[in-house]
């Protein structure tokens, strides 16, 4: 019923840039999410636990919808290039959000002249 619901909101083709219909998009996917309805049922897991892996679902979603909207907002900082993998989006991300504190361990070219901002937990 919610994919349903949120097909409906989708086809009337309302503007997502402004007003409540970016919120009410963003419930119908977490209701779906939450549901399972956007993936494989799983007919061994208890209703808690699909619960609990709807909502992971959601938000690692929304994460890395947050990390490609940054990324496409400043693509000349990202120096994204044409590596798309995980682990470059997250470093070319981190490129954005750590601008300010220097030279980043991944892009160091010289570390004994100054040493670089270690981002090892950053990318885990």
């Amino acid at each position: 019923p919610a994919t349903a619901f949120k097909c409906a909101l989708e086809s009337l083709g309302l503007n997502a840039s402004g007003g409540k219909s970016v919120g009410i998009q963003k419930i119908w996917h977490l209701l779906s999410s939450l549901m399972g309805e956007d993936s494989t049922v799983q007919h061994n897991v208890s209703k808690k636990m699909s619960l609990v892996i709807g909502a992971r679902r959601h938000l690692e979603w929304g994460h890395e919808k947050y990390i490609m909207e940054t990324i496409q907002a400043h693509p000349a900082q990202a120096a994204l290039g044409g590596a798309v993998g995980n682990l470059q989006r997250i470093r070319a991300f981190l490129r954005i959000r750590l601008r300010d504190y220097g030279v980043l361990d991944f892009d160091a070219v010289d570390a004994r002249r100054q040493p670089p901002i270690d981002t090892t937990w950053q990318q885990v």
